[in-house]
């Protein structure tokens, strides 16, 4: 399979620093913005008393988090917790700015003293607006709708119609961003769902990876792919990248499922299934352990192409079994399933958490990818 990439990151002199190069020399500003009219309100400037550190996990439903931020009693009085916004900036030395995320206060603790009332804040992205109850129920193929005639014509309009319903008028405004699927969802949800479960269902069914908010704040839905057959992102081979002393592996080879299956559970349809093997060259493959590990899932897929689709994403998306752990200096070119060389191989970056204080490190979670 020719090699592809969907986010072509060109090198950079001063992140991609020399080996005598210990650290970036690099800030970060926090942008305090009015959370519906997207107006900047001013800057506010955490307490160095603590350590604010960015995390982002590709398993969680909220993938991003901002936690401990500390506000001192002079700054807390300006933040209205309820509909301000924070926007994180990486500032690197020559002036460059790199946008990090937009991000909503999820709780706050404060101690009262004669100087006021300083505070210490979470934050979370705005998959927090989605991740709530949904008020009456959903579907995504609206009656009147006929495989032949048409209804909703795809998964990617069905998300469309489910972000407009947490995006009232004159509110917060979300911005989707989707890789076309073509693919029918027949899938339906009571009322009381929360509407970020609807989205993991969506993607789902469309073959994406499960969606996130990416540094500008745009709801990211990308179709899943083979990391083994894109152009990395990031090349942690090059030198001065890894900090010596910090790679951790770890391994679940022994119990991982080789092939996936999907099979239709739609009432009076034709049996429908789909299967994904992975490829050859994983250690795990049917080829190299002599037998099937098989791992079946039945849902409400229209057509052996959605089935096989369909199971092909959820074996990109669980194919986690060997994994490595290891940390960086900053680099915002990380992102959602960032493709990284390391060691001669393709990994998928699955999570990061970066401290945000000068001579802070970058921690990746990676897992192998195999080729095809």
């Amino acid at each position: 399979m020719a090699v592809t990439s969907r986010r072509i990151t060109a090198t950079d002199a001063v992140l991609d620093r020399a080996p005598s190069v210990g650290q970036v020399s690099l800030t970060y500003r926090f942008d305090l913005v009015d959370g519906v009219s997207n107006k900047v309100i001013g800057t506010v400037h955490p307490s160095r008393e603590s350590t604010p550190t960015l995390s982002h996990d590709t398993t969680r439903t909220v993938k991003r988090s901002l936690n401990n931020v500390l506000l001192t009693a002079s700054e807390s009085g300006d933040v209205d917790p309820l509909r301000d916004r924070v926007l994180l900036y990486m500032v690197l030395g020559d002036g460059r700015e790199f946008p990090l995320g937009r991000y909503m206060f999820s709780s706050q603790v404060g101690a009262r003293y004669t100087s006021g009332v300083p505070l210490a804040m979470n934050l979370v992205d705005e998959m927090f607006i989605l991740d709530q109850e949904t008020s009456s129920a959903f579907s995504a193929t609206p009656a009147p709708f006929n495989l032949q005639l048409g209804g909703f014509p795809d998964v990617d309009s069905a998300v469309q119609a489910l972000v407009r319903r947490f995006s009232p008028k004159d509110g917060v405004v979300i911005t989707v961003q989707a890789e076309p699927s073509g693919l029918l969802s027949q899938s339906a949800w009571p009322a009381g769902t929360s509407g970020a479960k609807i989205l993991q269902d969506l993607a789902r069914d469309g073959g994406y990876f499960s969606p996130w908010f990416d540094h500008n704040g745009v709801l990211r839905f990308v179709r899943a792919f083979e990391p083994a057959d894109e152009i990395p992102n990031v090349d942690l081979d090059a030198d001065g990248h890894v900090v010596p002393g910090t790679i951790s592996e770890t391994s679940d080879l022994l119990a991982a499922p080789n092939r996936f299956v999907v099979i239709s559970n739609l009432s009076g349809a034709a049996p429908v299934i789909g299967t994904y093997d992975v490829p050859d060259t994983a250690p795990h493959s049917i080829v190299n352990r002599g037998f099937v590990l098989s791992q079946t899932s039945q849902l409400q897929v229209v057509s052996s192409q959605q089935a096989t689709q369909v199971a092909r994403t959820i074996g990109i998306t669980n194919t986690v079994f060997e994994r490595t752990a290891l940390s960086t200096t900053p680099d915002p070119r990380f992102d959602s399933y960032t493709v990284v060389k390391w060691r001669g191989s393709r990994w998928l970056g699955l999570a990061w958490d970066l401290e945000l204080a000068a001579g802070g490190r970058m921690r990746h979670t990676l897992r192998k990818a195999y080729a095809t």
